[in-house]
């Protein structure tokens, strides 16, 4: 599919504005990835590891979680065995892996404070010592439950977005940009608002820059998503993809940033949610598919798998 005769454009005045330089026109494949992140990796920027930890994947948490509390009991055992095995109640053995199970399991029962069992220490070195970790073990479960509820209350946007863009036809005449959205939890959003930034590499004179547009909506806002929202840019004669083939779009990396606004009723905050569609994942001559049916109570079934289904026009 081929647009119109050709729109000659100029760099948009507010591009800085975005965040993004209109020199950036290097061959990355995208600027924000499909999670919603910047395609950027910065170099100097300082390591904060609570936004580390609470940004992580739940997998990689616990498992650290428990990489740590297993190498902390083996290191206070190595500190029990440092004061002499012979410190530790009930430790009747001559072989070290013996000595070194008695000393990692009453380094457990100190560290998590579940008081003695089995073992227990014996002597004033090995008693300062448990007194020591007993702290330091209420210190590092606190700083644990710190993270645990930090994750769980950090607010998510919950949205996600149609696998593709599709350019198809419109009820204007005029062909449309279309991508779909909907809440993948089951909480409720409200006063949702949505922007979207059409970027292309653009030659000036010869120096290639990159150029930044904002794209009019249909509708940038809606009050409810109870199922799902088609956000419609109609490409007519003012929309900066006017005349633009799909070829020219892929050949000059063009790029479509998404950026959701809603209220999270959940977590009684305003929320945001990015992705973007790489010109590469436009659909051409395609069109949605109702995503939902009735059951014979005439109730809606929304059907989120259904969410990026299309069909030939």
């Amino acid at each position: 599919m081929v647009f119109n005769k050709l729109k000659k454009r100029t760099i948009n005045e507010t591009a800085d504005e975005l965040g993004f330089g209109t020199k950036y026109a290097d061959d990355s494949s995208r600027i924000i990835n499909k999670d919603g992140t910047f395609n950027i990796n910065k170099i100097g920027s300082t390591y904060h590891l609570y936004h580390d930890l609470i940004q992580m994947s739940w997998r990689r948490f616990f498992i650290l979680i428990f990489l740590f509390y297993l190498g902390l009991n083996i290191f206070f055992a190595f500190l029990y065995l440092g004061i002499g095995a012979e410190n530790i109640a009930e430790a009747k053995t001559d072989s070290f892996l013996g000595k070194f199970s008695a000393a990692f399991f009453l380094s457990a029962q100190t560290l998590t404070t579940v008081g003695f069992g089995f073992y227990r220490p014996i002597g004033n070195g090995a008693n300062l010592l448990a007194s020591f970790e007993a702290l330091f073990g209420l210190l590092c479960f606190a700083l644990a439950t710190g993270l645990l509820y930090g994750r769980f209350s950090k607010p998510e946007g919950g949205i996600i977005f149609s696998k593709n863009a599709l350019i198809t036809p419109f009820k204007s005449g005029f062909p449309s940009l279309q991508f779909r959205i909907a809440n993948g939890h089951d909480n409720s959003l409200i006063e949702l608002e949505a922007k979207i930034i059409f970027t292309i590499l653009e030659n000036h004179d010869g120096i290639v820059k990159r150029g930044f547009y904002r794209l009019n909506l249909e509708s940038n806002e809606i009050y409810f998503l109870s199922m799902n929202w088609t956000l419609v840019h109609n490409i007519n004669e003012e929309s900066p993809m006017f005349g633009i083939s799909k070829d020219e779009l892929i050949e000059k990396k063009a790029e479509i940033l998404v950026l959701i606004k809603s209220f999270n009723e959940s977590f009684s905050q305003v929320v945001h949610s990015r992705t973007s569609y790489s010109a590469t994942e436009f659909l051409w001559g395609q069109k949605f598919v109702l995503p939902y049916t009735f059951d014979e109570k005439m109730k809606t079934i929304f059907d989120l798998k259904r969410l990026s289904e299309t069909t030939p026009i």
